[in-house]
């Protein structure tokens, strides 16, 4: 299981072979479908999705999903590239240090090591498959486009069967009456989050525009489907992911039309009073520093990550484990029900949570320079939906992921990180790129699109 051995650019690299690299795609492939369609069997049949994201209910998905990381992991150590030890992730090897070493001295060991040992599995499993498989373009284009297929597949299927089957399916605006919130709607094959489709849609569309075909077809359907989902769900992180998606794409391929749309977008919440004294409502300080769990701007996951920080304050180098920082959250009588990122692993793990976050800088700072530069490698539109999808994640960690080794778009979300930061190693030489050249090279995009090229 070596694969062939290769020389470039006076570095020997194993290329993976054919076999093995099937078996990355299937492992990577069977954690969607199971986590968007199998992990939900039996269909929700009027529960909420949140009431099936407890322990003792989510727990074949818990073993399933640290199986995946387990096998895909394994692999990629067996392939023995030396891919690996050039572009992994030292903060998050040394993040994962740390979380082994704490186990000892929690209050719990073996819940603990349970934990910790999850965590691990998934940041190193994503950090170092995309190390192993994005380094090489040849591997990395198959990988991404099997990943996009398998989401539009699992988002077909989905559908299909909230139409077959009665209550399988929350459709909101009370057309499911056998739901406890017939407001707002709730997809189970939005799991692994739809705005990584997303991302891949356009890059598909993007790749096939000139020479349309079923795959054009399919990825335009797909774009304009999940966000018209989203939208019916009334999850503002899900919304505003998808829009920063966009927004990133209409940078690199349509710069104009970004421009337009923003004009008219702020001409229309000009002359529109009503929504602009409803957002100024929502944004009420008040509401934000509100000392009920229940009743902020956020649905409570502001007052969750107050109690991280509270956390952290309690015990600042070292953290509070990640038993007792969660055991503190299911306390906080909060309305939220999701993990909330960076400030839990600051709850848990004490500064030493800031390496986890450095590494998603990386990832930020690598996307950013990707959406810059005209060179793109040899993924292409590919490589700007690693890049926006990398720049979203740093975003959604503040109060959405990073948190969960169990849940399977985590994992997902680590490897896109990694991914951009492999691209921009890959694209061109690394070098460091100040912020008066950052500005002055969005500036002279600007002055290019609104005045042309001389």
């Amino acid at each position: 299981m070596t694969g062939r051995v290769h020389e470039a650019g006076g570095r020997r690299h194993i290329e993976l072979s054919v076999p093995i690299w099937r078996i990355l795609i299937l492992l990577v492939c069977a954690g969607i479908v199971f986590n968007n369609l199998l992990r939900w069997y039996p269909f929700p049949a009027g529960r909420s999705a949140n009431d099936m994201t407890t322990l003792d209910t989510s727990m074949i998905g818990i073993i399933v999903n640290v199986f995946l990381y387990s096998a895909i992991l394994a692999v990629v150590v067996l392939i023995r590239s030396s891919r690996l030890r050039h572009y992994r992730s030292w903060p998050l090897l040394l993040y994962c240090l740390y979380l082994a070493l704490q186990v000892p001295f929690r209050a719990n060991p073996p819940i603990e090591a349970l934990r910790s040992w999850a965590m691990i599995l998934m940041l190193l499993s994503a950090d170092w498959l995309a190390a192993v498989v994005i380094s090489s373009p040849r591997r990395a284009v198959p990988l991404l486009r099997s990943i996009w297929w398998t989401m539009v597949a699992t988002l077909v299927i989905g559908l299909v069967i909230g139409l077959a089957l009665e209550d399988s399916v929350n459709w909101g605006n009370d057309l499911s009456p056998s739901f406890a919130q017939t407001a707002r709607a709730e997809f189970f094959f939005f799991h692994v989050l739809p705005h990584y489709g997303f991302a891949l849609s356009l890059a598909v569309m993007v790749l096939t525009r000139r020479r349309p075909g079923v795959r054009f077809l399919a990825a335009l359907v797909t774009a304009a489907l999940i966000p018209a989902l989203a939208l019916r769900t009334m999850t503002r992180t899900m919304i505003f992911s998808l829009m920063l998606v966009a927004l990133v794409f209409m940078f690199r391929y349509a710069r104009r039309s970004l421009l337009l749309v923003s004009a008219v977008g702020v001409l229309s919440l000009s002359f529109w009073p009503a929504a602009m004294s409803g957002v100024a409502d929502r944004l009420r300080v008040s509401a934000f520093l509100s000392s009920d769990p229940g009743v902020d701007a956020t649905n409570g996951r502001l007052f969750l990550v107050m109690t991280n920080l509270q956390s952290f304050r309690d015990s600042p180098v070292f953290g509070q484990g990640a038993v007792e920082a969660r055991r503190r959250v299911e306390v906080s009588a909060s309305r939220a029900k999701s993990e909330h990122g960076y400030s839990l692993h600051l709850a848990s793990s004490g500064v030493f949570s800031l390496l986890l976050f450095a590494y998603v800088v990386q990832g930020l700072a690598a996307g950013i320079r990707i959406v810059l530069r005209r060179e793109q490698g040899s993924v292409g539109p590919f490589g700007v939906a690693i890049a926006a999808v990398a720049i979203t994640s740093f975003f959604t960690g503040f109060f959405w992921t990073f948190s969960s080794a169990t849940a399977f778009y985590e994992w997902v979300g680590i490897f896109f990180v990694s991914a951009a930061r492999v691209t921009s190693h890959m694209a061109w030489p690394p070098r460091r790129i100040s912020i008066g050249a950052s500005c002055m090279s969005l500036y002279d995009r600007a002055h290019r699109t609104v005045f042309g090229h001389n």
